[in-house]
């Protein structure tokens, strides 16, 4: 019985999503184990979601941070591309430089890269150019 009372719960809450509302915008972020959704306010669009947290993009400057569930920043919004992240880690560029921060925003790998690609299963891709010299 308590199952299906928070399926219509967890029903009536998706579909207020789609209900808009003037004071935050249309997207909101639902937890369904506290059958709560905290709607985000509308500079923030959300990019992805990882273990949750939220990659968002800051529309006033552009730029990508990081949030909890509850929309509460961890990360400011100071990256200039999304943080997508794979095996708890994430590719950030700084200073034309690649490195890998953790869901806390801490640096795990330090910006030395050129390049580099998503974890996958332990194992990123990264490299560097090569000198004309």
């Amino acid at each position: 019985m308590v199952y299906i009372a928070r399926l219509l719960v967890f029903v009536m809450l998706l579909i207020t999503q789609f209900v808009p509302r003037e004071d935050v915008s249309s997207l909101g972020v639902l937890d369904v184990l506290n059958i709560s959704i905290t709607w985000l306010e509308p500079e923030y669009q959300v990019t992805s979601l990882y273990n949750g947290v939220i990659s968002f993009r800051y529309t006033p400057n552009s730029r990508f941070g990081l949030m909890d569930a509850r929309g509460n920043i961890i990360i400011e919004p100071i990256y200039n591309f999304p943080l997508v992240f794979s095996n708890g880690l994430a590719s950030v560029f700084v200073d034309e430089k690649i490195g890998y921060i953790n869901t806390s925003g801490e640096v795990v790998i330090d910006f030395f890269y050129d390049w580099g690609v998503s974890f996958n299963e332990g194992f990123a891709a990264v490299g560097t150019a090569l000198d004309d010299d």
